[in-house]
């Protein structure tokens, strides 16, 4: 509701730290949102 046209992404079986995880996917979605 915060942000209009958000999508949520979940990540099965990933750990906290999903940043240093998965990157390279993480990073897809938010350039991916932010360039949206």
């Amino acid at each position: 509701k915060l942000v209009q046209n958000g999508t949520l992404h979940t990540y099965k079986g990933a750990p906290h730290g999903i940043p240093t995880t998965h990157a390279d996917q993480v990073n897809a979605d938010l350039l991916a949102f932010v360039n949206s």
